[in-house]
């Protein structure tokens, strides 16, 4: 899940879109291009301040232009291109309004000739049917996000999610959600991440990631809620819940533990499993709170006898 901040560019990308939609507002909205046409938007430069590169958009039926309803539409195998970052859509759906105004600044101008936006600001987009994002070979996929620029927050809904990164593969069957302002990444409904052979599962995992020493974003930990399974070669951890340390590798499990290695089961409130030695420890509650009882509770465990003594 180290990937999940890039994604989150393209999604941020999508924003992007508004000196695309904003310069379709002084020329004739286009016409819905006939089936099997390619309406090609691209070749602008389109600088927000975020980046000099030109945006290209590709839209087989063309751009509409509701004026009355304040909204921009792009519609058939919609691509918008930018650097790096990809999205594809069937359908991108962009909702505009008035600039709002800064405190202790003057009123946005309207004349074009001041400021190109026309006095508007792009403030939700919606990106509908066979979604894809790709950023530096992390991809989400969905059949629809809802990108909010004012909370700077994204939901990705489907029937099939799926977050890919060379190193993980995350799958969720409610949601994925970005808070980028937090820089916080949320998968909700029989969360599943998978690196290497090893899997964490959860009704919930929540991803932090912090900027690296090169300013790269980098997965820090991962707090996982609900039926948590951790498992690691032949080894399998269970708990309500457990936190995921990228750096260490070790994985915390908290409460109704449940550790099995084949026929081999021991159970007790607090666990610390490292996947990277494939090493457990056991314990009957996490030390702070066997420190206050004064009184923890007991590790049980049934271990099957060798298959040589069975004979």
């Amino acid at each position: 899940m180290r990937g999940y901040s890039r994604i989150a560019a393209s999604l941020i990308m999508l924003a992007l879109l508004t000196p695309m939609l904003c310069a379709a507002q002084s020329a004739t909205p286009a016409k819905p291009a006939p089936a099997g046409t390619k309406s090609n938007v691209g070749g602008f430069n389109l600088d927000t301040g975020d980046s000099k590169q030109p945006m290209q958009i590709d839209a087989d039926q063309g751009l509409e232009w509701r004026q009355n309803d304040k909204v921009y539409i792009a519609r058939g195998n919609v691509k918008v291109t930018r650097g790096k970052a990809t999205v594809y859509a069937d359908t991108m759906i962009a909702h505009y309004r008035p600039k709002q105004k800064q405190p202790g600044k003057p009123a946005t101008s309207t004349d074009r000739a001041t400021d190109p936006t026309g006095g508007t600001e792009i403030y939700n987009i919606e990106a509908d049917g066979n979604v894809r994002m790709v950023s530096e070979g992390d991809t989400i996929y969905a059949d629809r996000v809802v990108y909010d620029l004012d909370s700077a927050t994204m939901v990705a809904t489907g029937k099939h999610l799926k977050f890919v990164t060379p190193q993980e593969t995350v799958t969720a069957r409610d949601s994925f959600e970005w808070y980028d302002h937090d820089q916080i990444g949320v998968a909700r409904g029989d969360a599943v991440a998978t690196r290497d052979k090893k899997v964490l599962r959860a009704d919930e995992l929540i991803a932090a990631v912090e900027k690296g020493p090169k300013g790269d974003s980098q997965l820090s930990r991962i707090d996982a809620q609900g039926n948590v399974k951790v498992t690691s070669e032949d080894q399998v951890g269970q708990s309500d819940s457990g936190v995921y340390n990228a750096d260490t590798g070790i994985v915390t499990l908290v409460g109704n533990v449940r550790l099995t290695h084949g026929k081999d089961e021991l159970r007790g409130q607090y666990a610390v499993f490292d996947t990277k030695k494939n090493i457990s420890r056991l314990l009957s509650e996490p030390p702070a709170a066997t420190l206050a009882s004064g009184k923890p509770h007991r590790v049980s465990g049934w271990l099957s006898p060798p298959e040589s003594e069975k004979k």
